[in-house]
């Protein structure tokens, strides 16, 4: 662990502490680590002690001592990030009272190559208000309200894509008064821009003040149709027609707008989202007012775009048992002279046909045959695709092996689609007693608070964790569940790894948490045991990296859900190496739960 001082802290030992700082004559103790990067205040903070936080500012000011309070730990870990983590408002406002006086500059936006998270990210993400306010005040009071993260995110399009119309008007208004030029149109790695983000969270309030921020200052704010496209979200009317108007008056003012008249052309009426929101709240009146703006606009629908989950309209009215829709996508196709993809897939493997089968749906059925064969088009399918065809109406099942034996040895023409039912992905289907929409088993979906768990995406969650990216690990888990997807985080790829066990594997304790949080929240429980290909598992690997606060997590979350750890001395392969107190630890929880193991 390190200094006696240290230990106190971490014990939690207020009388020890202070007795070890009244009788030192050491100061520099305050500021000394041990080989993981922890020292005292980092610790105090992490162990959510405010007393011993107050007790070493106070020392340190007392003793001249100047605390290096922008120090990270191994972990990327620094006092900022771990008030906010622990949602400590008063700890926050001791640290920049302590900045201000010292003329110290905190980095709350994680410059420091060492620190993993911009800690004002991490504020948006776990929606701490009072804190957000905190730092964007600093950062207004210590002009860095331009200053960027690593990944390129910066206050104000950190506001708009968290869409707190509060801190953009803040920003704004101590910009004005300042003198401050914003850069209203910087755009983060993942490309998003503070425009762009007020649209999608449908923010009028936000847009206004942004494009009256754009007014004052002569700058046009940039948005592109593409970009609103690619974030798939549903972009209300009023919004779409106040983008138009602003870039049409942007057009009229020379000042204003310098090579952005393709800007004019923006058209949001024809973007996947719109199409795909209508249709999963059963809307048909909807669906037929956005096809009737379209053609007023002489715009094409694509509708056999997929959205990020390649769910598309055609998968989703069936899903949603609408044959009504159905039919209205088939007219839409028809006289437009779009030939609809009857055999591609969603991400878990379905397809219309296999659906229409799974809600029983004779009529929908016998629409996808008819539509088929007018537009030479052979239908896929495979038994195997239906888990139970017990279920499935005997007339159906008479219908699809008449059609299959009708078409058998035929490929498509029209379709790159393979032929060969073997390609076709197994999923396991049931029926739903309450709505006629698909639920899957537990192995690949199912229903938890009107979610869908999807056992996709794997590789975007590890390749997140993999490179210790925490942010976009937040938000692709964000808006996974504004889709109302629940993402399968037990799910191993072809090495057996698994999201867990990948990020104990990094030593990084922060997306440890966060994936126990986003587990309890979605009613999953963790397969904390579970291994590797080559054999490791979650408790050996938290041992491994000696890190202690991981091994906490773990007994904390295997007690509260009555799983027992799986630990084996021999999986150990040299005992010396594990620190003294995760020794202490794991035996005592070898002890209480009557497990056979002396580390």
């Amino acid at each position: 662990m390190g200094s006696g001082l240290l230990e106190a802290v971490h014990d939690k030992n207020f009388l020890e502490v202070k007795k070890i700082l009244d009788n030192t004559k050491d100061f520099k103790i305050i500021n000394e680590k041990d080989k993981d990067g922890w020292y005292p205040l980092l610790k105090a903070i992490d162990k959510y002690n405010i007393d011993i936080v107050r007790l070493l500012i106070g020392y340190a000011n007392k003793n001249d001592i100047l605390l290096k309070i922008n120090d990270a730990n191994n972990n990327g870990d620094i006092p900022l990030l771990l008030a906010i983590f622990n949602n400590n408002v008063e700890i926050v406002k001791m640290l920049i009272d302590y900045a201000r006086k010292h003329d110290i500059i905190l980095d709350i936006n994680g410059m420091d190559g060492n620190v993993h998270y911009s800690p004002l990210l991490c504020a948006f993400v776990y929606k701490k208000a009072v804190i957000v306010k905190l730092l964007i005040d600093y950062a207004n009071e210590n002009n860095c309200i331009n200053e960027k993260d690593k990944n390129g995110n910066y206050p104000l399009l950190l506001a708009t894509l968290f869409d707190n119309t509060e801190i953009v008007k803040s920003i704004i208004e101590t910009a004005n008064r300042r003198n401050i030029i914003l850069n209203v149109n910087d755009k983060n790695n993942d490309g998003n821009y503070p425009l762009l983000g007020a649209v999608t969270k449908n923010n009028m309030d936000s847009i206004k003040l942004l494009t009256d921020y754009g007014h004052k200052n002569k700058i046009f704010l940039e948005i592109t149709e593409n970009d609103i496209k690619k974030s798939n979200s549903k972009v209300n009317k009023d919004i779409i027609e106040f983008i138009r108007n602003y870039i049409k008056e942007s057009n009229n003012d020379s000042s204003l707008l310098k090579n952005n008249s393709s800007y004019s052309s923006l058209d949001l009426s024809s973007t996947i989202s719109e199409i795909m929101n209508a249709i999963k709240n059963n809307d048909v009146e909807e669906v037929k007012s956005i096809i009737k703006n379209s053609d007023s606009n002489d715009t094409i629908l694509n509708i056999n775009e997929k959205n990020k989950f390649d769910e598309f309209p055609l998968l989703s009215a069936i899903d949603k048992n609408n044959i009504e829709i159905v039919k209205i996508l088939i007219d839409y196709a028809n006289n437009h002279n779009i030939v609809l993809n009857l055999n591609d897939k969603d991400e878990i493997g379905d397809y219309p046909l296999l659906s229409a089968v799974i809600i029983n749906n004779i009529e929908m059925v016998e629409l996808l045959m008819d539509y088929a064969n007018k537009n030479n088009i052979i239908l896929e399918f495979t038994e195997e695709d239906v888990s139970d065809t017990s279920k499935v109406d005997a007339k159906i099942m008479e219908l699809i092996k008449k059609y299959l034996k009708e078409h058998e040895g035929q490929t498509n023409k029209k379709e790159e689609t393979s032929t060969n039912n073997s390609n076709i992905k197994n999923s396991n289907n049931d029926n739903n007693d309450n709505n006629n929409d698909k639920a899957k088993n537990n192995s690949i979906t199912k229903n938890c608070n009107n979610k869908k768990l999807s056992d996709a995406d794997i590789t975007n969650i590890m390749d997140a964790i993999k490179a210790n990216d925490y942010y976009k690990l937040s938000t692709f888990l964000e808006e996974a569940d504004d889709d109302n997807i629940i993402l399968n985080i037990n799910k191993k790829n072809k090495y057996d790894e698994f999201p867990l066990l990948s990020a104990i594997d990094k030593n990084n304790t922060d997306i440890v948490k966060h994936l126990i949080d986003y587990a309890d929240n979605n009613n999953i429980t963790l397969n904390i045991n579970d291994k590797d290909e080559i054999g490791d598992y979650p408790l050996l690997s938290a041992i491994t990296v000696n890190n202690i606060e991981i091994i906490e997590l773990l007994i904390d979350y295997a007690n509260n859900h009555d799983i027992i750890l799986e630990i084996n001395e021999g999986d150990i392969s040299d005992t010396s190496k594990v620190n003294n107190d995760i020794r202490q630890l794991i035996n005592k929880y070898c002890k209480d739960h009557n497990i056979n193991l002396n580390v």
